[in-house]
């Protein structure tokens, strides 16, 4: 049980961390815009409307 503490306690992240790790994978596995990206990194949604929907999370 004290290993697992300390395993814990090293692998801590920030919320802000996380969230934005969340919004990564999502973006890049899940999105149904994620085969438009280019070169910039935005997607259709991004171009069109200048705001993704994952933004609010951040």
């Amino acid at each position: 049980m004290i290993e697992r503490r300390v395993e814990m306690k090293n692998e801590t992240k920030s919320i802000v961390t996380i969230i934005e790790e969340v919004c990564e994978d999502v973006c890049e596995n899940y999105c149904e815009y994620r085969n438009t990206i280019d070169d910039y990194g935005e997607c259709d949604v991004q171009r069109e409307s200048g705001e993704c929907p994952l933004d609010r999370l951040n």
